[in-house]
Formats: C-alpha cells, sequence, structure tokens
C-alpha cells in the first residue's frame, strides 16, 4: 500500500503523536509499504534509516500554516491509497480527503473539541459536562466543526472504551468506531534493568497546562513529610506560575523542574523515581502511563478518562486515594490525601505487586507489533472498501 501518516511534530519531540506517527510509520515500512509522513517537523533524522519519507509544511502564522498543510496534503493523497492521521490535524486532512475521495483513518487521542475551548477560554465545563451542556457561542462552533470532520473519515479509531463513548456523544455510529489500544513503542523483552531508584522521589511527565493540574499537587506535596520530593519533566505555559507556588508553599528545596528532554532522559527519570504520578483532569489513554508501566515504576493517576482502564478501576467510585489492581488510583477531583496512602503503599510492598502486575497487562495488550498489525489490516481493509467494524478487536 501507499500510506499517507500525518503528525504535528515528529521525534525529537516528545509527546503521543510525535513517537506514535515515527514508530508507525517506520513500522510499516518495514513491512514493504510505501510510506510518506507529512508533519510541521522536525524533520526525523531517523526517517532516511528507516525508509520513509518525510514532508515538512514550514512554521507560520497559523492560518497560514494550516493552509499550506491542506495544500499538501491534498498533493500527496493523489499519490496514496489510504492516509491515517492523528487527531491534531483532523481538519486539514478532512479537507483533503474530501477533495480527493481517497479513504482515511483518524485516531482520536482527545476531544479536541473541549481542549481548544478549554485552552482559549471560550468554556470552563469539564470535558463530560462540555459534550453535554451548554458549550458557548464558540465552543459550539469548535464541536460543530469537529463533527464535520470526523464524519469526513470513513473510519475513526478509538484507543480506549472512553473515548469509544466520546467519539459516540458526538454523533458517529459505532459501526464507524474501531477499538484499537495505544503500543508501547519499545522492545519489552530487551528493557534495561531499574537504576537504583531514588527514595521518596515523585516523577510528573507532562505539559504544563492547567488541566495537569500540578498546582494542586504541590499542595498535596506540601502535606507529605521530607524527603518526599518532586521531579517534573514537561514544559508549558504555567511554569513560572508552577516554580513561584512551589516557593510560596516552601518547596522549592523539594520540587525540580528539568523542563522539556529527550526520550531517553524521560525513562532514565522514569528508571530512577519512586513512582509516577499523573493528576490530571482529562486523558484519553495516557502514553506516559504505558511507558512508565512497562518500564517497572509504580504508577499514580487520577480515574479519569482511560486512566481507570489501564490501572483496572473502569466504573469504581474512587474517593481520594486507594490501591487499583495495577497501581494507585486517585478520585477525580482533589483532595486526594496522597500522605495518607503513599508512603505504606510503597513500603509495604503492594506496590511493587501492582508494577508485577501492569508489566504482564502492558505484554498482554500493549504490545506494539500486535497493535500496529491491527493499524495495517484497518488501513487495508479501507483500500479494499470494507466495512471497517468488521475488524475484530486485537
Amino acid at each position: 500500500m501507499r500510506i499517507l501518516l500525518t503528525s504535528p511534530v515528529l521525534p525529537p519531540e516528545l509527546g503521543g503523536p510525535a513517537i506514535y506517527s515515527a514508530s508507525l510509520a517506520a513500522w510499516l515500512s518495514r513491512r514493504g509499504h510505501e510510506v510518506r509522513l507529512v508533519s510541521f517537523g522536525p524533520r526525523d533524522a531517523l526517517a532516511l534509516e528507516h525508509g520513509f519519507e518525510v514532508r515538512t509544511v514550514r512554521r507560520s502564522f497559523l492560518p497560514h500554516r494550516y493552509g499550506r498543510l491542506a495544500g499538501r496534503l491534498e498533493h500527496e493523497l493523489r499519490w496514496a491509497d489510504v492516509a491515517f492521521s492523528s487527531d491534531h490535524l483532523a481538519a486539514p486532512l478532512a479537507r483533503a480527503l474530501r477533495r480527493t475521495g481517497k479513504p482515511g483513518a483518524l485516531r482520536v487521542m482527545i476531544d479536541a473539541a473541549w481542549e481548544l475551548s478549554s485552552r482559549f477560554g471560550w468554556s470552563a465545563l469539564e470535558p463530560d459536562a462540555f459534550r453535554r451542556g451548554k458549550q458557548g457561542l464558540r465552543g459550539a462552533l469548535v464541536a460543530r466543526a469537529q463533527r464535520r470532520w470526523w464524519r469526513t473519515f470513513r473510519c475513526l479509531v478509538a484507543p480506549s472504551d472512553y473515548l469509544r463513548g466520546v467519539i459516540e456523544e458526538y454523533g458517529v455510529e459505532p459501526r464507524r468506531i474501531v477499538r484499537i489500544d495505544n503500543p508501547f513503542h519499545g522492545d519489552l523483552a530487551a528493557l534495561a534493568p531499574a537504576l537504583s531508584r531514588e527514595p521518596a522521589t515523585l516523577l510528573v511527565v507532562a505539559r504544563l497546562v492547567a488541566w495537569k493540574r500540578v498546582a494542586e499537587l504541590l499542595a498535596e506535596l506540601a502535606l507529605l513529610p521530607e524527603p518526599w520530593r518532586l521531579v517534573i519533566v514537561g514544559d508549558g505555559p504555567l511554569r513560572a506560575a508552577l516554580e513561584a507556588r512551589a516557593m510560596a508553599l516552601g518547596l522549592a528545596f523539594r520540587v525540580d523542574f528539568l523542563g522539556a528532554q529527550p526520550s531517553a532522559r524521560v525513562h532514565a527519570e522514569m528508571r530512577r523515581a519512586t513512582a509516577l504520578i499523573l493528576t490530571s483532569r482529562y486523558e484519553g489513554l495516557s502514553h506516559t502511563l504505558l511507558e512508565a508501566m512497562a518500564l517497572g515504576l509504580p504508577v499514580i493517576a487520577t480515574a479519569v478518562g482511560g486512566n481507570g482502564e489501564l490501572l483496572g478501576v473502569e466504573g469504581a467510585a474512587i474517593s481520594h486515594a486507594q490501591e487499583a489492581p495495577r497501581g494507585l488510583v486517585l478520585s477525580p477531583e482533589p483532595p486526594w490525601r496522597i500522605a495518607e496512602i503513599l508512603p505504606a503503599w510503597i513500603a509495604s510492598g503492594h506496590a511493587a505487586a501492582c508494577v508485577a502486575r501492569a508489566r504482564s497487562w502492558i505484554e498482554e495488550r500493549h504490545d506494539r507489533e500486535r497493535i500496529f498489525a491491527a493499524v495495517e489490516r484497518l488501513l487495508e481493509t479501507l483500500v479494499a472498501g470494507v466495512q471497517p467494524a468488521q475488524l475484530r478487536r486485537p
């Protein structure tokens, strides 16, 4: 097949779309397919080695950038048999698909309408309430546009049951939705052993935006006794405010802001930390949790979005912080009272038992070979004109 992939960014930049797209492009190329990947960049230095082509669109003023991207995608689609994208670039790809009539699949990782509305202050609603409530004029327009984009794709891929429900709430017919998990982008059998773990160290890997709720986590850290400390990997618009917040809480010497780091450094920090913590109020299905679980790091996460599916508490009512089969789960809203359970959970050996179950879960459900093989089968069905809903879950 001739396959067109899109991604907003590529390695060495971090994030699920960058890692997923480059990894999938390399895998499909090894399978003998012709692959082109269109992105805003930076150009993946490994693309030539892995046998796929990268087409970059120069960054500029946002409307101009997306206009050029739509033109580039339309040009590339005249070459391709099928397109596959993550929803960060759904709008320009949808336009190109309409103009060329080519089949395409969209991997939905977020409710982009809610994220945009929240980021720009168009709506103060929580994600689930946004889809069901009064979204405001701008929020409603974005939600309507998202429905229109999604209708263009022959198939929408949901990496979690939560996101399948989100897609259905926007009016997409269930027969057009295929459930394919997110993979762990590495060789599980070849993972290096963990370095000596630093005692009492919590790790955050996240973009520093409001819905990641790092400010609320700092307040919880103030209640944890020393020597508990926090290492934060990631950057974003709230970094300066969060540094000031840590100072005001008297945590300046217990919090390290490392900024954005390459994947190798992120994985090194995961091998050092005592546990990874994710306190966001919205997640589709977190790549960060997948990586931490695969690397043998105890994980702590709020029971929102697809997090509960990873930790094993689907549908459960969570009060503050409590143990789950594959980690420590927090209530969707603070206070989480981490200080009341975290030290004992680590010291008791229960965290180690969760790690063993989590690693087994990753091997069973999130192996890259199985997941990408399912994506390949999906693209083959689209090229053949077969109904995607006939695919079986991998």
